[in-house]
Formats: C-alpha cells, sequence, structure tokens
C-alpha cells in the first residue's frame, strides 16, 4: 500500500513539474515572438495604402478625364443621367422611392 502511495505521489509530482514546464514553455514562447508588433504596424501601414490609392485614382480619374468634366469632379460621381436630364429628374426618383 506505501508503495502505491509513493508510486502516486511520484506520478503527481511529474505531472505537477511537467505543467510548470510548459506553462515556463508558454510564458517564454508569450513575450518571444516579436512579429506581432511589427504585423500591426506593417497592416495599418500597408492596409491604408493599398485600399486608399488603387480604389479612388484607378475609378475615379480615369472615369473623370475621359468625361472631359476633369474641373467638376463631384457631379461625374453620382448618376451623369441626373445631372444631363433637368430638375425634373430627382422629382420622380423621390416620387418612386416612396
Amino acid at each position: 500500500a506505501a508503495r502505491a502511495t509513493r508510486e502516486a505521489l511520484r506520478a503527481t509530482d511529474q505531472a505537477q513539474r511537467a505543467t510548470r514546464e510548459a506553462r515556463r514553455a508558454t510564458e517564454e514562447a508569450r513575450p518571444t515572438p516579436p512579429p506581432r508588433d511589427r504585423t500591426p504596424e506593417a497592416r495599418q501601414t500597408r492596409a491604408p495604402i493599398r485600399s486608399t490609392p488603387p480604389p479612388p485614382e484607378p475609378s475615379a480619374e480615369p472615369s473623370v478625364e475621359p468625361t472631359a468634366v476633369g474641373t467638376e469632379a463631384h457631379p461625374p460621381l453620382p448618376p451623369p443621367a441626373i445631372a444631363t436630364s433637368d430638375p425634373a429628374a430627382p422629382a420622380p426618383s423621390s416620387t418612386a422611392g416612396p
């Protein structure tokens, strides 16, 4: 009986040691990886640059240049049909909405 208890205590001690070692490994691994600090900065710098320039420049500039209305950059954004058709266009659109 005494041997069984001793073996059980040894097993528990080994398990506790294993858990302690695992905790140490995890603690050491957590602060070690610096990529986490670098990734957010890279994402912040890369994300805005990639998302901002491509959509506005290619979609806005080409559409404005061919339209030959470079000065009126805002009007071309809404549907040209409304801008071309007199103020009567907004009336039907508002009536059709409700």
